[in-house]
């Protein structure tokens, strides 16, 4: 007699409450986790660019209430990122601290979106998978995670007190956020009728972020010079930036192979008629929320011509309010249009594509750079980076301080204050003798602080800068270590040894000051 061991029929556990009632089946539940795990994992492999490491040397410098007022005078942010930050600081190094408060700040705000929207499960999907969610604001560890998660927060308790909370937390995540709890605001409002103690805490949220974030008298940051350049050129810029919201190619991920700097106009065109097209196929359930997203839309257009250059990801914040539209309008388990649902698709598509590519291929040459410093003995050594990021990446990966050209000082985190560069800045002309001279005077200035440190120093230079000093020919300085093989010429590294004469009686360099 023949034994079956095969099962007669098979079956799927019971699937529990939570998932049944968020309208998520045991496949499609399936499907999210397996995205949530490959975006969790991506968090843990990345490799901390400047401006992430930047926030936690400045936490990990701050102690009183007064350091961390007076440590944010340039640094345009409000402080509750860096709080967060602090936390993991006291325990571990500074790359570990951002994945560990990334991956609580995504684990919740994959909670609310996942358990609490109404969106079917296919689109739920899609949005796990989102370039701008999964990748730019998931796996990059900056305060727009902070916004994601409170904004998210907002809407899923719009029509409970709970909501004001949420919209007041919301301004910490920077200038749009405050922005975006102003809409949050209107919204709750109109679910919950007036609430002047709701008002009221709000009011206190986007005040103390403000106040945090106005910057100081003598604040020069990079984007601020920029500016600069001729109007039509930042206009050009800002429509590229929100295009790369609707299309995101700026790390190469196009799927359709596009030269980048042959899809400008496209791109530049799409920003311009994007936006009103897709909000037209969203917002027809709400024309309210969908007129305040095209004056989210404008004002960051006004930002980026008129104040501070705003990137594709300052821009891509209006995707939240294309979510809130679909959030607040839908019935559980409505589709979206075919429209809607195709750029779903392809922004899904981008996002898996960064994600394997980030999988295999570290974006960033921050450990490489740490590593070749490590070697050539930093910790004996003055530090100067020639680029003023560089010193974040010096000061957060390896806690080391570093020489502040502008200042003459020792920094620990950057200050926006002033700044001296070695190429020229953005929209500026300048001759190959221009060049030259400018690096011969930030060598000058270079050796004079190594001679104030004892002869010896390790000039960091980014690609721009170790193009430009390529240009002089100086026994003092000795070629060490190119950084940056197999990655963009962006993360190019140039490590030079810096050899003078000792100042017989030095001054010592002292340590910036507020």
């Amino acid at each position: 007699m023949a034994l079956n061991i095969l099962p007669t029929r098979t079956s799927l556990p019971p699937q529990p409450k939570w998932l049944a009632d968020a309208g998520l089946p045991w496949p499609w539940a399936g499907l999210i986790a397996l995205a949530l795990s490959l975006q969790l994992a991506l968090i843990w492999n990345h490799v901390p660019w400047a401006d992430e490491l930047q926030a936690t040397a400045l936490a990990r410098e701050s102690h009183t209430l007064a350091d961390w007022y007076w440590n944010f005078r340039y640094e345009g942010h409000a402080p509750l990122w860096h709080l967060l930050l602090k936390i993991p600081l006291a325990f571990t190094d500074d790359p570990t601290a951002l994945k560990i408060v990334q991956s609580v700040l995504v684990l919740c705000s994959a909670s609310l979106l996942h358990l609490r929207a109404p969106f079917p499960p296919g689109v739920k999907f899609l949005l796990s998978l989102n370039y701008v969610l999964f990748f730019e604001y998931g796996v990059i560890a900056r305060n727009y995670s902070l916004t994601v998660l409170f904004f998210f927060g907002a809407i899923a308790f719009r029509r409970r007190p709970i909501a004001w909370l949420w919209i007041a937390l919301l301004p910490q995540g920077g200038l749009q956020s405050v922005m975006l709890a102003g809409i949050c605001g209107v919204i709750a409002l109109r679910e919950q009728g007036w609430k002047w103690w709701g008002v009221a805490l709000a009011g206190c949220g986007a005040s103390v972020a403000l106040i945090w974030m106005w910057p100081a008298g003598d604040f020069a940051s990079l984007d601020t010079l920029r500016l600069n350049a001729p109007w039509l050129h930042r206009m050009i810029r800002a429509a590229y930036m929100s295009g790369s919201s609707i299309a995101p190619i700026a790390f190469a991920i196009d799927p359709t192979g596009w030269d980048i700097p042959r899809a400008i106009p496209v791109i530049a065109a799409l920003g311009v008629v994007g936006p009103p097209l897709l909000i037209g196929l969203t917002g027809r359930g709400s024309s309210l929320l969908a007129w305040l997203t095209v004056l989210f839309i404008i004002a960051n257009f006004f930002l980026a011509i008129h104040v501070y250059t705003i990137s594709s990801r300052h821009f891509s914040l209006w995707l939240l309010l294309m979510i809130a539209l679909l959030w607040t309008t839908g019935k559980n388990g409505q589709p979206v249009g075919k429209a809607l649902g195709l750029w779903l698709a392809y922004l899904a598509i981008c996002g898996a594509i960064v994600g394997l590519r980030q999988a295999v291929t570290p974006f960033y040459t921050t450990f490489q750079t740490a590593e070749a410093l490590r070697e050539a003995q930093a910790a004996d050594r003055l530090i100067i980076p020639a680029y003023v990021l560089l010193g974040a990446e010096v000061n957060g990966m390896l806690r080391l301080p570093t020489y502040d050209m502008a200042g003459g000082c020792m920094q620990t985190f950057i200050r926006w204050r002033k700044q001296t560069f070695m190429t020229p800045l953005s929209g500026d002309s300048i001759s190959e003798k221009g060049l030259e001279e400018r690096a011969l005077t930030s060598l000058a200035e270079m050796k004079k602080a190594a001679a104030r440190a004892g002869g010896r120093a390790l000039l960091l230079l980014s690609y721009n800068a170790g193009a430009t000093l390529s240009l002089i020919d100086d026994p003092a300085r000795t070629f060490l270590r190119f950084i940056g093989k197999d990655s963009i010429a962006e993360q190019w590294r140039y490590l030079y040894r810096l050899d003078v004469p000792p100042d017989p009686d030095p001054t010592p360099i002292p340590a910036c000051s507020r």
